[in-house]
């Protein structure tokens, strides 16, 4: 009986290491295959030659994942969650959706145009997109879920029109910035700034879906 239970104690701690382990591989796959691209281009980089940067074999690289594109759809992920996390604080700092809004493509501007030629690649072979990759769906559907709530919020305050539908608000301002995401990362029609190009696209929305002067002034009114 001794014995048994010492085993049982020691399980989930084996467990534990052995989740450790292959998260760190993961990773480390991850990492790897995304620095690739970045140094050696797309058609560079290869599940062979990570796979010996690594010092593993080809099958442990598909254990993990099917294809190079669905490592970059897992880094993808990542970057959408911190987005997504970043507009849920927003929610919560009480300020004017215009101003969240425009500090958010701001920053995220400033990080994506560091990082041009992957984000090239990414648009390229469209590994950004949930249709593609399941691994993305939950992200989409839990950063949908936010915008809604942040837009809602906005309608309650009078800043946004009450009249549309929020998911379809939402739904609008998602396509319009990841087109001009797009079209930066492609030059689309010439180089130029991101962080210039999402400003004008927030105005753009915002030119339609923000409420009236006069709903404005009522709302001012009632929080004054």
């Amino acid at each position: 009986m001794r014995e048994l239970s010492t085993k049982r104690s020691t399980e989930p701690q084996e467990l534990g290491l052995r989740w450790r382990k292959k998260q760190r591989q993961h990773n480390d796959i991850v990492d790897v295959t995304v620095e690739m691209v970045r140094t050696t281009g797309y058609d560079g980089t290869t599940v062979e030659e990570i796979a010996r940067r690594l010092e593993i074999s080809t099958a442990t690289f598909y254990n993990y994942f099917r294809s190079k594109d669905e490592v970059l759809a897992c880094w993808v992920q990542a970057v959408w969650d911190q987005t997504t996390d970043e507009v849920i604080a927003g929610q919560a700092s009480g300020s004017s959706f215009r101003t969240v809004a425009r500090r958010l493509l701001r920053k995220k501007a400033d990080v994506l145009e560091k990082d041009k030629s992957l984000w090239r690649v990414i648009a390229t072979t469209n590994t950004w997109s949930p249709h593609d990759h399941k691994a993305l769906r939950s992200t989409e559907e839990r950063s949908e879920q936010a915008i809604d709530t942040w837009i809602r919020q906005a309608q309650s305050n009078g800043e946004l029109k009450e009249e549309i539908a929020s998911w379809r608000l939402g739904q609008q301002l998602d396509g319009m910035l990841v087109l001009a995401c797009a079209n930066w990362a492609l030059d689309r029609p010439r180089p130029h700034s991101l962080r210039r190009s999402l400003s004008h696209t927030l105005d753009l929305f915002l030119g339609g879906a923000a409420a009236t002067t006069a709903t404005l002034d009522a709302a001012t009114k009632e929080t004054t």
